[in-house]
């Protein structure tokens, strides 16, 4: 498709073509020799960064609750669930309970409908910021460890109440369909700009949650 043959090593393009003829095994597999001499070594994970990420949230007076590191599907959709459970949180606690800090890592992923700009994080941000504009006692963020989420020089998005009055609601959605989240998360100044982290442990959700009966 790519017209690559003609520039591989022969010993390459010979191993592949073997390959598709179930001659060799294109990919080892597990039992094989090869892997007798090799180690594999978790040097940084998404729960420890989670685990980080709830220590500094006791620091700073609120409790924390790490729901998953293991957080995928539609971004929109995982967007929308978290912010459901911590609004249903919210009203549960008692008014005088301690605050929560909501923890969920892992990666969601974007189903391009449009030709927008943005990354899942921001596209979590901006379905979060719609769920959330009647909701005073829940902010949410969603930012990549990296630091760069999508083509962008964000790493994610915050959401609260009210953020989106500078765009409205109506566009807001708009640009949701599109894909487009980084123009209305700039226009909102909601955008999370860290620069590179020169780390890599996949994304974090935090949702901050004060009891709603205290508002």
């Amino acid at each position: 498709r790519y017209e690559l043959a003609p520039a591989m090593p022969p010993a390459v393009l010979d191993h592949l073509q073997k390959g598709c003829l179930r001659q060799d095994a294109e990919t080892p597999k597990p039992g094989d020799a090869l892997f007798r001499h090799v180690q594999n070594a978790l040097v940084a994970t998404n729960r420890q960064a989670l685990d980080a990420a709830a220590e500094q949230a006791r620091q700073q007076g609120f409790r924390p609750v790490i729901l998953t590191d293991k957080m995928v599907g539609e971004a929109r959709e995982q967007a929308a669930l978290l912010v459901a459970q911590a609004r249903r949180m919210a009203a549960e606690l008692p008014a005088d309970a301690q605050p929560l800090c909501l923890l969920a890592g892992g990666e969601t992923t974007v189903t391009l409908r449009g030709g927008g700009r943005g990354g899942r994080n921001q596209e979590m941000a901006l379905a979060a910021s719609l769920a959330l504009q009647d909701c005073p006692h829940v902010c949410a963020l969603f930012a990549g460890t990296d630091g760069t989420d999508g083509p962008t020089d964000a790493a994610g998005g915050c959401a609260w109440a009210g953020n989106l009055a500078v765009t409205g609601m109506e566009q807001a959605r708009h640009a949701l369909e599109k894909n487009d989240s980084y123009p209305i998360l700039h226009h909102c100044g909601a955008l999370l700009r860290t620069g590179p982290t020169r780390t890599n442990v996949m994304d974090l959700a935090v949702l901050l949650v004060w009891p709603e009966k205290a508002q």
